[in-house]
């Protein structure tokens, strides 16, 4: 997969050569902003913790709550 965060708060992702998700269309685009003096970033109708972010990545912290689970995820993004 292929996410970009664009400077401008706009982004896209593209599912690349091997689509995960079918259902999914191959790219769409996202807004996404900075939250809570910058800990927090919101894409994808979700609101992320900050875990790292710098010049060459940005780690971010997500929950997922499926039926009476909850599954945490940490994110690395790499530039």
């Amino acid at each position: 997969d292929l996410v970009i965060f664009n400077a401008n708060g706009s982004g896209s992702f593209n599912q690349g050569a091997n689509h995960c998700y079918p259902e999914f269309p191959q790219s769409q685009s996202f807004a996404w902003e900075f939250h809570n003096n910058d800990t927090q970033i919101e894409y994808g109708g979700a609101m992320h913790t900050i875990l790292a972010l710098d010049e060459n990545q940005l780690a971010i912290y997500t929950e997922e709550s499926s039926g009476t689970a909850t599954v945490g995820h940490i994110l690395v993004y790499k530039h």
